[in-house]
């Protein structure tokens, strides 16, 4: 069971303070006695610096929460504030970056024979799924929008950019001449 605060919350400088603490319309407004004395430019940097405190507690941040630690990163009015903002940006793109996975660039030429086996399956099915449907041969503009959809599919599942090379073309053509022949004696026509 969790256990309730006692007091309040100020807004100003985010910590829980006892009902003595607040006035009466302080009780309303979440401002304690010592930050109602502040001046109010002090406030309002206090009150961002707050913002900014819980967005740096926050794992995945939103866009406006990025938007707003990139606005306050160069807000020249609030020093302190600019500073703090831009530490948490800096601190968040950072982990970003590391969970970001990283992506192995391997030549078609350098993969091992069952990646390359598993590759001629997904030319053939391609081939044949596209001489289906539209029933003639693939143009060079088909056959570039159907490695990069091979290609988007291993950066997306495996991490893995497999570069195409003069091997890559030489097995594409004799994968989508395998399944012409193979349409053909199916006594299907292009």
């Amino acid at each position: 069971m969790v256990k309730k605060r006692q007091g309040h919350y100020c807004k100003i400088c985010g910590e829980h303070k006892a009902n003595e603490k607040f006035t009466g319309k302080g009780h309303a407004v979440h401002i304690c006695k010592s930050c109602a004395s502040l001046p109010i430019e002090r406030k309002n940097e206090l009150q961002r610096i707050n913002k900014v405190a819980q967005i740096a507690e926050n794992l995945h941040p939103t866009k406006e929460e990025w938007d707003l630690l990139e606005k306050y990163s160069k807000n020249k009015k609030y020093p302190e504030l600019q500073e703090f903002a831009g530490d948490v940006l800096e601190s968040h793109k950072k982990m970003r970056e590391l969970r970001k996975p990283q992506i192995e660039e391997v030549l078609y030429n350098d993969l091992e024979d069952d990646l390359k086996e598993e590759i001629d399956d997904q030319f053939y099915d391609d081939f044949l799924f596209f001489l289906e449907e539209k029933e003639f041969m693939p143009e060079e503009k088909h056959l570039k929008k159907i490695t990069k959809g091979i290609i988007d599919t291993y950066i997306r599942y495996s991490h893995l950019r497999i570069i195409p090379d003069n091997s890559w073309n030489e097995r594409m053509k004799q994968v989508l001449e395998a399944v012409v022949i193979d349409f053909k004696d199916a006594d299907l026509e292009l």
